[in-house]
């Protein structure tokens, strides 16, 4: 009896049950790119899998997040394996810490520095392995065998989120004699891997992939140096309370400590501002801009720097940009004919310009409020005077680019961006993308704010992030400090609020996909309590019960 299975929803009768690699292979030649993974039954797949009758196939291709998310994994893997390879410390290994600007950082656990002559026999290395076409042999043991595998291997990190699974079996990968334990899924073998490059920066390993627009050319890395002061004092702040990993933070949960991780961490976050808020009034600037990417906790962020800059003597006058949106029927539009949020072109910006002008200036000038439901601006009354010492505090997405404030004079601008740089990793291979925690944050506020579903939330997170790599992330180096306000305890709290949203998504939903990735990540993690937060504290924007007004 055959094999009955639908691919691109046309029926294909096999003699007996083949991988979906081998499936792959036969449609290989109608697409112009690679096949990366396969959707079977609403079900992600590597293509190692084997078919079984019934299954209603579709393919992934780099522009699908979960096939990107598979190459650049297996594209970290091989990074690792060519270090290995080519520095024989047999103590050492290599170590995944962060993004910075679309490049991934990796750097030694012990604290070698990379030379350049280093980075050349890496990249030999690394060209061989993929030319290679080594498979990605995937096997299944007892968690309990993990553990004790992981501990002789001395991956700790692994070891300790073994240790808080409950699932009895594990998997893990091999390439070729290197052990690999990931969260999610590799691609098939190491030859799919075509575009990459690698590079020295800080002491430590750049390595870059393409983007899902052009998955032909690996992106450039052009670094921003103070950016990567903030992450990695960001990683040896949290390497010296010994909660850098989920494993060492489940430990503290675990311990009954999270209590005080929440002090520490809120302690760490109030010198920042203060830092930042000392910085401003030493400048004597009167324009200070705060720009970030969704959920980075700009207003609560912007208040609390409010507060500490009253403390120093300075009257701040808090402005949002989105009250100078211009009518809704003279917004631009995107490419479906839908209002575009995200572009410059909705700020009026001959309005913002000529308004601030007038305050510095010294003028009485009254202020608009833009009604998000009538989609007009409105003027009730809110009239704003500068004085001796005061100063402007202006939030909004396109703060850090000049033509937004085109008519002030840009060295009098004080310039913040902010975002949620998470410098928490799941273990040695396994990173927590800057942008999933940011989506969760986003997912609980809008549910709390709005009413929103997370399939809703998911729907419209492809566009928000679209818009910030063309609006946001290119102006991101004009800051003058960066704030982190990635919190150290969040993913404990968030889960707790999320799980009941992303479970909620109907298995066939195409958002499932997205909500499945993160529920894995979130599986790692042990729930924690929030009776230790503060008020002010910025995750409070998203769960609820701020102080401020946060919305």
């Amino acid at each position: 009896m055959g094999i009955n299975i639908r691919v691109n929803n046309e029926s294909l009768i096999l003699d007996e049950p083949i991988s979906f690699y081998e499936i792959a292979q036969m449609y290989q030649k109608n697409y112009d790119n690679d096949i990366l993974l396969v959707n079977a039954n609403h079900n992600i797949f590597e293509l190692h899998t084997m078919c079984k009758s019934g299954d209603n196939i579709s393919f992934l291709f780099y522009q699908d997040k979960s096939a990107y998310e598979a190459y650049t994994r297996t594209g970290l893997y091989i990074l690792y394996k060519a270090i290995k390879d080519v520095i024989t410390d047999g103590d050492d290994y290599p170590v995944l810490r962060f993004t910075q600007n679309h490049g991934f950082y990796v750097d030694s656990q012990i604290g070698y520095e990379y030379t350049d002559e280093d980075i050349k026999k890496i990249k030999t290395r690394y060209d061989e392995i993929v030319k290679q076409k080594i498979l990605l042999k995937k096997y299944t043991m007892s968690t309990q065998s993990a553990m004790e595998f992981a501990k002789v291997m001395n991956f700790h990190s692994r070891e300790l989120i073994l240790k808080y699974r409950l699932k009895n079996t594990t998997n893990y990968y091999m390439l070729d004699d290197l052990y690999g334990y990931f969260y999610d899924k590799l691609l098939y073998d190491t030859s799919y891997i075509k575009h990459y490059n690698i590079e020295k920066y800080r002491g430590g390993i750049i390595i870059t992939f393409p983007n899902s627009i052009n998955p032909n050319e690996p992106m450039a890395f052009e670094p921003i140096d103070h950016m990567f002061d903030v992450q990695y004092e960001g990683l040896k702040w949290s390497e010296k309370l010994k909660v850098n990993t989920v494993g060492l933070l489940n430990e503290r949960i675990a311990a009954g400590e999270f209590d005080d991780l929440v002090i520490m961490q809120e302690s760490y976050m109030a010198a920042k501002i203060a830092e930042i808020s000392e910085q401003i009034r030493q400048s004597n600037k009167k324009l200070v801009f705060i720009a970030g990417p969704s959920s980075s906790g700009k207003t609560t962020f912007s208040h609390r720097l409010s507060y500490n800059l009253k403390a120093l003597g300075l009257n701040p006058h808090p402005i949002s940009v989105d009250n100078f949106f211009v009518e809704r029927e003279f917004s631009p539009r995107d490419e479906n004919g839908e209002y575009d949020y995200e572009q410059l072109e909705c700020v009026d910006l001959e309005t913002f310009n000529n308004k601030m002008l007038e305050l510095l200036e010294g003028k009485e000038v009254e202020m608009p409020r833009y009604n998000f439901i009538t989609g007009k601006r409105e003027y009730k009354g809110d009239v704003k005077k500068l004085n001796e010492g005061d100063i402007l505090l202006i939030e909004g997405i396109h703060c850090l680019n000049p033509k937004m404030s085109y008519k002030l004079n840009q060295a009098e601008k004080f310039n913040i961006y902010i975002s949620a740089l998470t410098q928490l990793v799941i273990d040695e291979y396994n990173r927590i993308p800057t942008t999933d925690a940011r989506l969760l944050r986003r997912i609980v506020r809008d549910n709390r704010t709005r009413g929103c579903s997370a399939i809703e939330t998911i729907r419209m997170w492809g566009k928000v992030r679209n818009g910030e790599e063309k609006h946001i992330f290119p102006y991101q180096g004009n800051s003058d400090v960066i704030f982190n306000s990635a919190l150290i305890y969040e993913l404990p709290i968030l889960k707790t609020y999320i799980e009941p949203l992303l479970f909620d998504i109907d298995r066939n939903a195409p958002e499932f996909e997205i909500a499945e990735s993160l529920l894995k990540m979130l599986s790692f993690v042990l729930a924690g309590h929030e009776r230790a937060i503060p008020k002010y504290s910025i995750i409070r924007e998203f769960i609820g019960e701020s102080i401020l007004d946060v919305g």
